[in-house]
């Protein structure tokens, strides 16, 4: 990013479209969304604009969060129209943009980060430019009018800087989140383990850790180079393959975000034991037709997946999740069942649910059609994944038993060759299995060297 102009920019007060009242409220109480789904939003704007490398900075004092991204840049209109506008995005449904599928065609876009700052400071230029723009909006100011019920058609209003001096060389969006609330500095400053631990949850992780672990999961970013699972299997190749060849890069404070999924994911001391087909299952999912079209994979395993954040299916749209891992899978059964907790997953959306994706780009329209189709598809997957699960049970079961068979025999040779001779030891002792009544627990033949066990016992 070049150095600010020193020269006296021209200024001027600007409006876009005034937010509803009653999602403004809403939003400033921060239950619309959550600290990383905000800044979801403002990495999905850096992904439509083809930006390849995106840093975040917290500072030391918690009191401002930055976000510098070599995106395309946003001209005077893209600010008003999209980035300060409630719905507005230069994304087109479907479209794609330097081989990246657009994540959306609607958001809140600026609005997202009302739950964790009082100020936005945006400066901007774009690509083949001589124009710099710094758009300032104080969101303190509009919440306490909207709080009033005031006309937001005179309030919502934010200051345009211009220069006329930019290279036409540079192009950036670099944000400036000032004067966080308290509640994401309380957030931030949390102390607690980092992700290379095993954890139960991600609560269990330092503030700063958690986000990072956020934001990792919602973001377009590749996976670790271990994850999701070590086979290499479509559709879930093609999906790294695309990840990969999107060059998106996004860090905070210095430390590049992963997508933190490895698979299985018990105890990560005994992970590598696991076998496939015995001790878990990958379902990979692919449909496309004339509506849909999506893929991605179920993953089932034997023991409980961790951390318990990833227990569920996410559903991502153009490579973004919506929403956070759905533990009953869209509804797919009313009581959450064992096996909920030991299935995981992710389905990526190509075509087919943009017109159910609802305003706060967090969930999905349940009435829509494609919806309802798209559900009932991805059910049957989680039904055979349940019914894979219980096949498997049966064979670690009938193995189980065998191994416990075969530790009681040997268990039992050794107790009753102490009451043998040496010669006697020599043959093998047989066991049978008779019911004796009353009789002690076994009786020893040592003419013919077997054991009788008394089935009564």
């Amino acid at each position: 990013m070049a150095d600010v102009p020193t020269d006296v920019p021209a200024t001027s007060v600007e409006k876009p479209r005034s937010p509803a009242l009653g999602l403004l409220n809403e939003l400033s109480t921060g239950t619309y969304v959550s600290y990383s789904r905000a800044l979801k939003e403002l990495l999905s704007n850096a992904w439509d604009a083809s930006a390849h490398n995106v840093q975040i900075k917290i500072s030391p004092e918690l009191t401002e969060i930055s976000i510098l991204d070599d995106g395309t840049g946003m001209s005077e209109e893209d600010i008003r129209e999209r980035f300060l506008r409630l719905g507005g995005s230069s994304s087109k449904k479907g479209g794609t943009r330097d081989g990246r599928r657009l994540i959306g065609h609607k958001g809140i876009g600026a609005l997202s980060v009302i739950p964790i700052c009082r100020e936005v400071r945006v400066l901007t230029t774009k690509a083949g430019s001589t124009e710099r723009f710094e758009a300032v909006l104080d969101i303190t100011r509009v919440i306490e009018k909207a709080r009033q019920q005031e006309d937001l058609d005179d309030h919502y209003v934010y200051t345009l800087n211009k220069w006329t001096n930019e290279p036409k060389d540079t192009h950036y969006t670099y944000i400036s989140l000032r004067n966080l609330s308290q509640d994401i500095r309380e957030f931030l400053s949390r102390k607690g383990v980092t992700a290379e631990e095993y954890i139960g949850s991600v609560s269990e992780l330092s503030g700063v850790e958690q986000l990072r672990w956020e934001l990792a999961i919602l973001s377009p970013v590749a996976y670790l180079k271990q994850g999701p699972f070590a086979e290499d299997i479509e559709p879930v190749r093609s999906i790294k393959r695309e990840l990969d060849k999107a060059h998106f890069k996004v860090s905070i404070n210095n430390e590049p975000l992963f997508k933190p999924i490895v698979l299985p994911s018990s105890d990560i001391k005994y992970t590598k034991k696991y076998k496939r087909g015995l001790d878990y299952e990958i379902y990979p999912i692919e449909h496309s037709d004339a509506e849909l079209e999506f893929k991605g994979y179920i993953f089932s395993q034997a023991t409980a997946i961790m951390p318990s954040d990833l227990r569920g299916g996410l559903i991502r749209l153009n490579n973004v999740a919506i929403g956070s891992f759905d533990l009953n899978w869209m509804k797919y059964q009313t009581a959450v069942g064992p096996r909920l907790g030991l299935t995981t997953g992710e389905i990526y959306v190509y075509r087919g649910l943009d017109d159910a994706l609802l305003i706060d780009r967090d969930r999905f329209r349940e009435t829509d059609a494609n919806y309802k189709r798209f559900r009932d598809i991805v059910h049957q997957k989680v039904k055979e994944s349940f019914g894979g699960a219980t096949t498997r049970s049966r064979q670690r079961s009938a193995i189980d038993k065998e191994s416990q068979a075969k530790t009681f025999h040997e268990r039992v040779e050794v107790k009753v060759s102490q009451y043998l001779s040496r010669a006697q030891r020599a043959k093998p002792v047989s066991l049978e299995l008779e019911d004796l009544g009353n009789k002690p627990p076994f009786i020893l033949d040592k003419r013919q060297g077997k054991v009788i066990l008394n089935s009564g016992h």
